[in-house]
């Protein structure tokens, strides 16, 4: 992902990402160049990780440090299925 993570860009990710996350496997996203995430792309990522259900994980790879604390503060990891990988 490139850019911002929020309002605007989150409806574009969900639409992209859901039927990938109708199928069996994980979901490795690359947040190396996201800039910036607000609330409304912390809830596309839950969505997306809902829609994982049990047949997958998603997968936050190689987040920025700024991305990286928000995402830490709010406890995404506490979602059965999303990992962050450094």
């Amino acid at each position: 992902m490139v850019g911002e993570l929020d309002l605007a860009t989150s409806p574009v990710l969900i639409d992209t990402m859901s039927p990938v996350a109708a199928q069996d496997g994980d979901i490795d996203l690359d947040l190396a160049e996201l800039t910036f995430i607000d609330s409304s792309g912390i809830r596309a990522l839950l969505v997306l990780a809902e829609e994982l259900g049990g047949h997958g994980h998603l997968i936050l790879a190689r987040p920025p440090e700024s991305v990286l604390r928000t995402l830490r503060l709010i406890g995404i990891e506490q979602a059965e299925n999303i990992q962050i990988s450094t």
